[in-house]
């Protein structure tokens, strides 16, 4: 009877000291708390942080689909140039030409439907195509074009990459967003009286022959893109003529500025 009963205070004891021991544990630590964005806020900070991830990957540079090739023969044309490429594919093959004659400026630029193909044409550097070396290289890309402050007094622009078909009036027309033109001269090659791709549009205030200059990116004519730069002498060569072959001296604003001289 006593041994059953010191039996049972052992055991009270060990279950006073278990539960002692439960008791003195220390608690899980708890989990860091969500930073606290509300619900509807938590889709948009997603798709925020998705954003950055893939514009971050995207940021490096883009592969050219365009090659540069000079010394081509003056009897090449842009056919012979697809085929030269061939059987890579060839969207386009840009080859300015002499105004004059028609004949190919012995340069062009290509532009490939994949940047795979432009990669594999630089492979063509210095082979032969209708008896002269062709040199294959990267196009150069498009730079912005350069500022500078507009000189003292200056209302005129010189304007480049005009189409050799167009005149007068479709060059008035592209610029008289800036403000009020005063006069437009458009240059000719004497011996054949076409056009020589440039020209100068006169304004009435100097304000507006800045503007031209620096919105030039929004003027086309033609399907091209225009270059626009001051022109500090706004008065042409005594030997200038009109399209209708009147001395510039004869015309209008001819007239009053060498009064007003």
């Amino acid at each position: 009877m006593r041994a059953s009963r010191r039996v049972l205070r052992r055991r009270k004891r060990k279950l006073k000291s278990a539960i002692k021991a439960l008791g003195e544990e220390e608690p899980p630590p708890e989990e860091a708390a969500p930073e606290d964005v509300p619900p509807e806020e938590a889709p948009k900070k997603r798709l925020r942080e998705d954003t950055e991830a893939k514009t971050t990957a995207n940021d490096g540079p883009r592969a050219s689909t365009t090659v540069y090739c000079e010394g081509l023969s003056y009897q090449a044309s842009e056919a012979d140039v697809a085929a030269f490429f061939a059987p890579l594919a060839v969207l386009e093959v840009r080859m300015p030409r002499y105004q004059d004659s028609g004949k190919p400026r012995g340069y062009a630029h290509v532009d490939f439907e994949t940047a795979a193909d432009a990669a594999e044409a630089l492979s063509k550097d210095r082979e032969s195509l209708k008896g002269r070396y062709v040199t294959v290289c990267p196009a150069k890309e498009k730079t912005a074009p350069s500022t500078r402050p507009r000189p003292a007094g200056c209302r005129t622009v010189f304007v480049k990459n005009l189409p050799y078909e167009t005149n007068e009036d479709a060059v008035r027309t592209a610029f008289r967003r800036f403000g009020k033109i005063d006069d437009v001269r458009l240059p000719i090659w004497g011996h054949t009286r076409r056009l020589k791709g440039h020209g100068y549009v006169q304004f009435v205030r100097e304000f507006d022959a800045e503007q031209a200059y620096k919105l030039q990116h929004a003027v086309k004519l033609g399907g091209r893109d225009l270059v626009v730069d001051y022109d500090d002498d706004a008065r042409p060569k005594a030997s200038f003529r009109t399209l209708e072959g009147r001395p510039w001296a004869k015309t209008r604003v001819g007239k009053r500025l060498s009064s007003s001289s």
